[in-house]
């Protein structure tokens, strides 16, 4: 069975991230179908890629389904929210005119590949690869356990000020 969707890896980050972001988006479809008055309540902060808080139930259980049993980075789970936002919110047909509008072009992905292939992918270290390449090791700041995210952010804020 085929998913109509784009590439959001810009196909500079390869199959293994893509497949990432398209297990997820097929996640969110299928658990949105039903889902009536579900509450879109995130925390985001402008500037920074990849941090997407949820901050209700529904969130909360919207991202267990999203990213069970896969790797994902915050960079594909922030960018599958706003399309998932998008879809529930203004249709599934819309969302592809509105890509399509906006200079993207359709991929068809088969279903069930995408998925199988999502759970034997590391799209984090894809990333990591690609993204910081030019970058030395203590210019990339990378955190996976939440409870350490405002420690991150105060070493963000650090750099930006040019803090040593």
């Amino acid at each position: 069975m085929k998913f109509r969707s784009f590439n959001f890896g810009g196909g500079d980050l390869g199959y293994e991230y893509e497949c990432g972001i398209q297990a997820m988006l097929i996640r969110g479809v299928d658990a949105l179908k039903d889902w009536q008055d579900f509450d879109w309540n995130y925390t985001e902060y402008k500037g920074l890629i990849g941090i997407c808080f949820s901050n209700s139930p529904d969130a909360e259980k919207l991202d267990e389904i999203l990213g069970k049993g896969l790797q994902s980075t915050g960079a594909q789970h922030q960018k599958v929210i706003h399309n998932l936002w998008y879809i529930y919110t203004h249709g599934y047909d819309e969302w592809l005119r509105f890509g399509v509008e906006s200079g993207d072009t359709i991929v068809e992905f088969d279903r069930d590949s995408v998925l199988a292939d999502a759970k034997e992918a590391d799209p984090l270290r894809v990333e990591m690869m690609v993204m910081y390449s030019n970058k030395s090791p203590q210019d990339i700041l990378s955190v996976t356990d939440p409870s350490q995210y405002p420690a991150a952010f105060a070493e963000v804020a650090r750099r930006l000020k040019g803090e040593d």
